[in-house]
């Protein structure tokens, strides 16, 4: 996470096709499960997980 916040970018493989992502920053679990679909698989609260790391989509 460190190497992603202090580059700024990132690239993500998703189905085959890789995204490019920006802006990253680090949020809270209320902020993280909001941007989550319905449907989505939140992580166990057993894991304790307190940050997640947010990114935008870069602009094609």
């Amino acid at each position: 996470m460190r190497n992603i916040l202090a580059s700024g970018t990132a690239r993500l493989l998703v189905d085959g096709k890789e995204v490019e992502l920006t802006a990253p920053r680090v949020v809270g679990r209320q902020e993280a499960f909001q941007a989550l679909a319905d449907d989505v698989t939140r992580p166990p609260k057993v894991l304790r997980i307190t940050e997640f790391l947010r990114m935008d989509l870069a602009a094609s």
